[in-house]
């Protein structure tokens, strides 16, 4: 327990060992949203390396790990997932939006869900009326939760 906790800092502060970045300025501006929106583009069933190393780095906001008492920075926040990819969705988009669920489930986060397009057109697939349409119902889903 002794080596998760040094890990992570102290209870009630981010904890990462990298600090030759701007994450823990990134990480105040994060603790300031009610609902954090992941919008990333799917290249392999993953989210792009920037938005992944983003995701990592939060793992210092959960104090807790195995048989830790469990605690949250972040308790009140939600998360949800735009995303886009060149597969169908239930294949392009299903593994990251697992694992951001599982993520949720881990640290006792609501997890809103995701929206997701396939672009099947060079990029006009985004701006069609319905995906403008689809990511407008998507943002009332999340206003009304």
């Amino acid at each position: 327990m002794l080596g998760v906790l040094s890990l992570q800092g102290k209870a009630d502060e981010y904890g990462c060992s990298q600090k030759n970045d701007d994450m823990e300025e990134i990480i105040e501006q994060i603790l300031l949203a009610d609902v954090l929106v992941f919008a990333t583009p799917i290249y392999t069933w993953q989210a792009t390396a920037e938005m992944k190393a983003v995701m990592d780095r939060m793992f210092g906001l959960g104090k807790f790990y195995g048989g830790t008492p469990h605690n949250s920075l972040n308790k009140n926040q939600s998360f949800a997932l735009i995303a886009t990819c060149g597969y169908e969705i239930n294949y392009g988009a299903d593994l990251l939006d697992e694992a951001i669920r599982r993520w949720c489930t881990h640290s006792r986060l609501p997890y809103l869900g995701m929206y997701a397009v396939r672009d099947e057109d060079n990029l006009a697939s985004f701006q069609a009326e319905s995906a403008i349409v689809g990511a407008r119902k998507f943002a009332l889903q999340i206003l009304a939760k």
